[in-house]
């Protein structure tokens, strides 16, 4: 076993990463919770590109890079589709799907070298407050006014 781990070295990366995928169940009920047609079929095709793109992160970039590595451009790519995916579950799905978030953050704390991790901590920090603002304009609209002393 030890000289199979040697050989392949990001094993045990992998399976930890994947495990994690057990929660991507969340917005595959809601995406199967919707009415058939369309809408189902794009809500499931947002959850197979968000699993896609975070398999291809765990899969080409590196785990815990060295100070002096520097993520491609493909990187900073594939983490815009998982926060998009993202931001599509919580529109189309339920705020519950906010949580999703978290992968994001596990890929920008894994796999961002430390000379880049505040950039990408900083930016993960400005996705979440726009999306929360979006959320709060969005249920103060949807919410019925209260009534006036």
């Amino acid at each position: 076993m030890r000289t199979w781990l040697r050989n392949h070295p990001r094993a045990i990366t992998l399976t930890w990463a994947y495990v994690w995928l057990v929660f991507t169940l969340f917005p595959i009920a809601d995406a199967l919770a919707q009415p058939p047609g369309w809408h189902r079929w794009c809500a499931l095709a947002t959850c197979a590109l968000f699993i896609g793109a975070i398999v291809r992160s765990w899969l080409v970039y590196p785990a815990m890079p060295p100070n002096e590595y520097r993520a491609p451009v493909g990187f900073f790519a594939t983490l815009a589709v998982i926060c998009a995916c993202q931001f599509t579950f919580v529109v189309f799905g339920s705020v519950q799907n906010m949580q999703m978030l978290v992968f994001a953050a596990a890929v920008i704390g894994m796999q961002l070298a430390p000379a880049q991790f505040l950039y990408g901590a900083a930016a993960l920090v400005g996705f979440l407050a726009a999306e929360s603002a979006w959320l709060i304009w969005r249920m103060g609209r949807i919410a019925p006014s209260s009534p006036s002393p």
